[in-house]
């Protein structure tokens, strides 16, 4: 259960206040946790993602003062919601990676099979694993710099929980940032992103009328 009440709400946004609120609480009734781009912030009330309804809700609305709405959600949190089936994800085991990285296609939403995969979850270990997805600078996202590829870190391990076990909202999601992007999002030019023996760039970007796709390679740091 979330509590929205007058005190959520400013008096100078009058009859038009913005709906990232709403749309962040929700969020945590569907058991969606808080992220963030350091784990050191985590949990803090430091809550500086722009790419995620369940972070910085307010971003849109930093950068668009007419904006009302949140960004979008996780494709993770669509996933465990039961928006996105499991023919939209593709698992790896992180041991079957080697240095010569692996190609793999994923899509924003609207996604279809032929596009290649919504969600791309790597597995580490038993308490963790990393997501790669396409973030598309549509109506939710008007305040990133173009579409480009999203990277966390899903840690539950007891160690990350003030109370175990750790699920739900008690989850930990990191944004692996890429160096030169305001939205941390990476993008072709801008190089990879490691987390921890995982190495991702991009390789390629397709924005098109039906939806945007890129090519990521994934592979082991060596």
């Amino acid at each position: 259960m979330v509590y929205i009440g007058a005190a959520d709400f400013m008096p100078y946004w009058y009859g038009d206040p913005p709906l990232d609120l709403v749309e962040h609480e929700m969020g945590h009734a569907l058991g969606w946790p808080h992220s963030s781009t350091s784990p050191d912030s985590f949990g803090q009330g430091v809550y500086d993602s722009v790419i995620d309804v369940m972070s910085n809700s307010a971003a849109p609305r930093d950068t668009v003062p007419e904006s009302r709405n949140a960004p979008g959600a996780l494709a993770l949190n669509l996933y465990l919601s039961g928006w996105i089936d499991d023919s939209g994800v593709r698992v790896i085991d992180s041991v079957s990676l080697t240095a010569e990285p692996v190609a793999i296609e994923i899509a924003a939403s609207p996604w279809s099979p032929e596009s290649g995969s919504r969600l791309v979850v790597v597995n580490v270990s038993a308490t963790s694993f990393v997501t790669i997805e396409m973030i598309t600078s549509g109506v939710d996202n008007v305040h990133i710099g173009g579409s480009g590829v999203a990277v966390h870190l899903i840690d539950f391990s007891d160690d990350v929980c003030d109370v175990p076990p750790c699920t739900g909202t008690a989850r930990r999601q990191t944004l692996a940032s890429a160096s030169g992007t305001g939205d941390g999002l990476l993008r072709v030019g801008f190089g990879s992103v490691e987390v921890g023996d995982i190495r991702v760039s991009v390789d390629k970007v397709f924005v098109g009328s039906s939806g945007d796709s890129a090519v990521v390679l994934v592979s082991a740091v060596a």
